[in-house]
């Protein structure tokens, strides 16, 4: 009877462990892992071109500033003549990429944003307060959201410098080797 109560009790205490680390393991978003976001966007920070004008060999200047998805992303507002956020919009075409179950799950996963500032630094990166919304040489990223089976990623991105602006929503797919190749991006400005 002993071991019976004894095994019970281990099964517990892991079981507990489990759950702490994984509540503690969601700082940014309570759908995705930090883990998952992290290891995504230190991939794009290392392995993106850099602008010209950046420094040849220093590190990208990250916002600790989380740029937020907003409502407007996901619901189309047709009182608005021009609905240039709307994710989902015919001439963008990302149904291709993105089936129903993504789409729901994408919303869950903006439900599930929780954090506005980056509390880690990314590999190959320095995490850069700045009082001012357009600091030379800063990147900002919005919290990722991954498709369901997680061979698709969705940011909203932004560079800001003296010589360029860019912003939009970035659309990534995952290689054969676990790699993120950029697809292609949309609404974007430069």
């Amino acid at each position: 009877m002993r071991s019976i109560n004894g095994n019970i009790s281990k099964t517990v205490a892991i079981t507990l462990l489990l759950i702490s680390q994984m509540v503690f393991s969601q700082t940014y978003n309570s759908v995705t892992s930090d883990k998952e976001i992290y290891d995504f966007l230190s991939y794009i920070i290392k392995y993106e071109n850099k602008y010209e004008d950046e420094p040849r060999f220093g590190l990208k200047y990250i916002s600790e500033k989380i740029i937020p998805w907003e409502q407007d992303d996901f619901v189309r507002n047709e009182s608005l003549e021009k609905d240039n956020k709307y994710i989902f919009k015919e001439e963008i075409r990302i149904d291709t990429i993105f089936n129903a179950a993504d789409k729901d799950f994408l919303k869950n996963q903006f439900n599930g944003s929780k954090a506005k500032i980056w509390q880690t630094k990314f590999k190959h990166s320095i995490l850069a307060k700045n009082e001012n919304e357009t600091e030379e040489n800063r990147y900002y990223y919005s919290i990722p959201l991954f498709s369901v089976d997680r061979k698709h990623v969705l940011v909203k991105k932004k560079y800001y410098n003296k010589n360029h602006c860019y912003y939009g929503y970035c659309i990534y797919r995952k290689n054969e080797k676990g790699n993120w190749d950029y697809q292609f991006a949309y609404n974007c400005g430069k």
